[in-house]
């Protein structure tokens, strides 16, 4: 996903209680003699939410700011940030299989957490 807040002027982040990244800007499709933010710029897993205040819409936020629907949405609706890869998952990695090494067979609640943090190695590692 891309970085599209150099797109908007007088950006600000604010505190949001909705457990999504918030910032303010100067809303590019109306007039811009008022000194307020009226934008707010939504980060979620998919992609970025525009709201004005005044009104305005997506479609005319993106084309005063030169974005297009690609550039604020992520492929397939999946975030593009890595995932977390730490001690925990090495551990996992390392006891399943010691445990495989051993003729043990994982559960399918043991293979699954395997296979995640393989991909998160991998995904770290990239």
């Amino acid at each position: 996903m891309k970085n599209i807040l150099g797109y908007f002027d007088r950006v600000k982040e604010r505190k949001s209680s909705r457990g999504f990244r918030e910032w303010d800007a100067m809303c590019p499709a109306h007039d811009s003699s008022s000194r307020t933010r009226k934008l707010v710029i939504t980060e979620k897993p998919d992609g970025y939410v525009f709201y004005c205040r005044s009104g305005c819409s997506h479609r005319e936020i993106l084309r005063a700011s030169g974005l297009n629907w690609r550039d604020i949405k992520t492929e397939l609706g999946v975030s593009a940030r890595i995932p977390k890869f730490d001690t925990y998952h090495q551990a996992l990695i390392l006891i399943a299989e010691a445990e495989v090494k051993k003729g043990k067979v994982l559960s399918s609640g043991d293979r699954a957490l395997y296979r995640d943090a393989i991909r998160r190695r991998a995904g770290a590692s990239a």
